[in-house]
């Protein structure tokens, strides 16, 4: 059966591309695809770059900014069958068009073909977008497009990527690859071919500079993954030695190595750059200047793409926008689950749940919830809660009744909790509702005006306070 893997891979290209690129210009951005190359066709009768840019943004792949950068829902869509990208990116390409009789047209277009209908020339037309994703040949659809229309549920047996390897200097991953673990492995190596990748000093130095030593899990585990076999020991000692560059707040640039800083200076134009010394491994930046010797460093590989606008400095040129972004919106909704998740002491301010999550298709937002899981499981790992071998004491009947007259009157309390896992009891300010008894265990169910959200709490772990602490 034909499978549509040359969009895959072009979407693919242009998702690492707008991952790492730094320029918003079509012309750098084409350059770059270029450079990239595809190996399963060429750039040849596809649309044009602006047709996938404006399909990714529509399936939620991209973000509105200039450049574009890919969303949290790209590694979930990677992950995905290829039946299902590809039913994806053809809802998105039906639901784009502003009008609603062109969106008409589309969503009839697949019925029409699927019943050998004559098409008109306005149906002819759209027929374009589903010959660019492999849908669409020769007046008909492909015979994976019938059946991905026929029947969307079913699945093609496809054989299993095959193991990447180490040819000399360089990492070669089979085609088709695993795009879910490619896309980890491009957070910090760029292909100069279709699936090869350079394994130089050059290369593995702008690797660790983009943090493959420091991410979790970082380039090692992901090599070990692809490989089927932990990689060689040389190749961790090449990485291990290599330096790293950072910019401090100030904009000082720390050197972890004194020789990188020599040998950027051996050249006038870098000597002038980085003049103001302040220690082997420190240089103050010109503030005005700064954006354009960074840039230069990152054109070198000396920089990661990250490290242009640093959080620390502020920016070196300031906000490209004033506006959040829906990719912004689903970061910070990420961030937002997460603190809830940890029971963080910092809550989120009233409604800014529902306020990032307004607007957001359902895909992006349960991968904000999958990213905050996932984080959520790499701080608190699994059980949660430690089995007691005893049963826990039965609260006071003065304190239930304390806090049944509470309900009755629809006051608020002040009491300390002991949340397990935490070191000390910590003050909650509760609106009761419920007291209740599971097994040998009370429970209060009430309104955390702390975490501004309802919240259970086991009253052998619950002290009275006649008075609320002093803040």
């Amino acid at each position: 059966m034909e499978l549509p893997d040359l969009s895959i891979e072009l979407i693919f290209s242009l998702l690492c591309v707008c991952r790492h690129i730094d320029s918003s210009s079509p012309q750098a951005l084409r350059r770059a695809m270029y450079r990239r190359g595809l190996y399963f066709g060429t750039f040849e009768n596809l649309p044009r770059f602006s047709f996938w840019i404006h399909l990714c943004k529509n399936a939620m792949l991209l973000s509105e900014e200039l450049p574009p950068r890919p969303t949290l829902f790209v590694p979930d869509w990677l992950a995905m069958p290829i039946e299902e990208q590809i039913m994806h990116l053809a809802e998105a390409w039906i639901n784009a068009p502003v009008a609603s009789g062109l969106r008409g047209i589309r969503k009839q277009l697949a019925q029409l073909l699927l019943a050998g209908s004559e098409l008109s020339p306005a149906y002819q037309k759209e027929t374009a977008g589903l010959q660019a994703l492999g849908l669409y040949a020769h007046d008909d659809l492909t015979s994976f497009g019938h059946a991905l229309f026929t029947n969307p549920s079913a699945r093609t047996a496809r054989t299993p990527p095959r193991a990447w390897q180490f040819l000399g200097d360089e990492l070669h991953v089979p085609y088709p690859p695993d795009w879910s673990l490619l896309w980890e492995l491009e957070a910090y190596l760029d292909p100069f071919d279709p699936g090869i990748y350079s394994l130089s000093e050059k290369d593995l130095r702008l690797a660790v500079q983009r943090g493959a030593l420091d991410d979790k899990p970082g380039l090692i585990p992901i090599l070990e993954t692809g490989l089927g076999e932990p990689p060689p020991p040389m190749l961790i000692q090449k990485m291990e030695g290599q330096p790293v560059l950072k910019l401090l707040p100030g904009f000082v640039l720390e050197f972890s190595s004194p020789k990188e800083l020599t040998t950027l200076r051996a050249t006038p134009s870098m000597r002038r750059d980085l003049a103001r010394i302040l220690s082997p491994r420190h240089v103050h930046l010109d503030p005005w200047q700064a954006g354009q010797v960074l840039r230069r460093l990152q054109r070198r590989g000396l920089l990661a793409e990250k490290d242009l606008f640093p959080p620390a400095c502020g920016g070196i040129e300031g906000s490209r926008s004033a506006n959040l972004t829906l990719a912004d919106r689903a970061y910070l909704l990420s961030i937002v689950l997460t603190a809830e998740g940890l029971n963080l002491p910092i809550s989120p301010p009233l409604g800014l749940l529902a306020k990032l999550a307004a607007g957001m298709e359902t895909p992006l937002r349960a991968s904000a919830a999958r990213r905050a899981y996932r984080a959520i499981k790499h701080v608190v790992p699994h059980p949660y809660w430690i089995p007691e071998e005893e049963a826990p004491p039965i609260p006071e009947p003065e304190l239930i009744a304390r806090i049944e007259r509470a309900i009755e009157k629809e006051q608020s309390i002040d009491v300390l909790y002991q949340a397990l896992g935490r070191a000390t009891p910590e003050h909650r300010c509760l609106s009761p509702l419920v007291v209740e008894q599971r097994g040998l265990r009370f429970y209060l169910i009430a309104y955390c005006h702390t975490r501004r959200a309802n919240r259970t709490f086991r009253l052998d772990r619950l002290q009275w306070l006649d008075e609320p602490p002093l803040s």
